[in-house]
């Protein structure tokens, strides 16, 4: 069963943007990945550029949550704003956090 953008959007709780950036970033990772482990092309490179695509990931989400945040501000005011900031750069940062726990 496949789901429609619009519900995989709410169910995820991120943006068309972000979901691009993500998925764009989980190909280049997983052939970077692919071509480490099972051939020996990419043997001399450093496991962290073998992450870097997702560390890259979060980075441009949390720079995405802080554009938004400042559009958001200057377009309305409110406590949403707030907690839109504080979830996306929380998100972000947990993400950064148990990526380099390995």
């Amino acid at each position: 069963m496949l789901f429609t953008l619009r519900e995989l959007l709410r169910w995820l709780g991120v943006s068309v943007f972000e979901l691009l950036t993500l998925s764009v970033c989980l190909l280049v990772f997983s052939v970077l990945l692919t071509l480490k482990v099972e051939s020996g092309v990419l043997e001399n490179l450093n496991w962290f550029w073998i992450f870097a695509p997702l560390f890259v990931a979060d980075a441009i989400n949390a720079y995405f949550s802080v554009i938004v945040f400042i559009r958001m501000q200057v377009d309305v005011s409110g406590t949403f704003l707030s907690l839109s900031l504080t979830f996306g750069l929380s998100e972000a940062s947990i993400g950064a956090l148990t990526e380099t726990r390995v």
